[in-house]
């Protein structure tokens, strides 16, 4: 029994694999960290779901199990975004590579394995349209050919060689305009009539069928149907945006108005009216907009003339230029600026002409 005990051990290793292997060794805390520093998260977390609670090191080991996860999501999170951008930059392979890195250092991630697989999924997708490409592009020089061949077995009707070319060419076509019209078909069934009546018009054109004829409607009824439905998506997403556009420019007229920066609460109206310009409470807020401006302007203007009264002109100035922004086209306000103005200059003028006295 006693002489049984290694072999039996030796078996118990073997089909365990590494992690048991460390488990049961004397250092699993050691191995456990050099597992982390190497970024081989999986083999870490292995080795500690892998020891039992009689081993030396299992509660230390199990306290490390979270630090560990943590490390490891983070690992696994930049992988992911450096996958796919490589994979945006049509580096499809060492995309692949990357995730398969990922991976292998930490394989209990379902993320990076559905990252993967979606990675999988969208590089078959690019390879079905090059596919595609390629098929189409065939077809069209199969189709521009078509004349050559027949032209050539024309000219030399007893050649065996000119009818044969011929024959394998007609017999390429019919293919061709199989695989076209297939193409056409999961295009349909996809919901791309783009790439459906691409297909289905040159297999059309490489061999006549009823069939093909009738998809190729369809498709063409299909993208009519699409695109109507996008310009109805398209529209009322413009309408949302909007929307929301026109309630921003109201809270930002309120709160301009409750401040008293009638300009700014302006500039949002008049915003706000190229938006919905038959909103009648929207001319409501124009009409009370136009009265507070109105008083403001006029108790301004008051202000400004009480200072010229009084002989300060410029400061009669200094007052009334502004209201210009508020309202331009007020004749009260720009005879007063004009008046003053003259003034100021006269008075510039004499200051100018009085000739110097000396002092005694």
């Amino acid at each position: 029994m006693i002489a049984r005990i290694p072999v039996a051990l030796a078996l118990l290793l073997w089909l365990s694999g590494c992690a048991q292997m460390a488990a049961l060794q004397g250092d699993a805390l050691g191995v456990i960290d050099q597992h982390v520093e190497r970024a081989e998260y999986g083999e870490a977390i292995d080795i500690i779901d892998a020891l039992r609670p009689s081993h030396p090191d299992y509660e230390r080991a199990r306290a490390k199990l979270p630090a560990i996860s943590r490390a490891a999501d983070a690992y696994a999170e930049r992988m992911i975004q450096e996958a796919r951008q490589l994979a945006a930059e049509g580096q499809w392979q060492p995309a692949l590579e990357t995730f398969d890195e990922a991976l292998a250092r930490y394989h209990q991630s379902r993320e990076i394995a559905e990252a993967r697989e979606s990675f999988l999924a969208e590089r078959e997708a690019y390879l079905d349209d090059l596919r595609t490409k390629l098929l189409i592009s065939h077809g069209k020089h199969l189709l521009d050919d078509a004349p050559v061949y027949a032209e050539i077995e024309h000219v030399l009707p007893k050649s065996y060689r000119a009818r044969r070319d011929n024959a394998q060419h007609q017999d390429e076509i019919e293919d061709t305009a199989g695989r076209l019209h297939t193409c056409g078909m999961e295009a349909l069934g996809e919901k791309r009539p783009e790439l459906a009546e691409r297909c289905l018009s040159l297999s059309h054109a490489l061999v006549r069928r009823e069939e093909t004829l009738e998809a190729l409607e369809q498709a063409k009824r299909l993208k009519a149907s699409l695109d109507t439905r996008e310009r109805e998506i398209r529209l009322r997403r413009v309408e949302r945006e909007k929307s929301a556009r026109f309630n921003t420019l109201m809270e930002r007229y309120h709160t301009a108005m409750a401040g008293q920066d009638l300009l700014r609460a302006r500039d949002a109206l008049d915003e706000a009216a190229g938006l919905q310009p038959n909103n009648r409470d929207l001319a409501r807020e124009q009409r009370q907009l136009e009265m507070a401006i109105e008083h403001y302007v006029s108790s301004e203007i008051e202000r400004g003339r009480r200072a010229y009264t009084l002989g300060h002109v410029e400061e009669a100035l200094q007052i009334w230029k502004p209201l210009l922004r508020y309202s331009p086209d007020n004749r009260r306000l720009n005879e007063h600026i004009e008046r003053a103005t003259r003034v100021l200059e006269n008075l510039r003028a004499i200051e100018q002409r009085q000739p110097t006295v000396p002092l005694p």
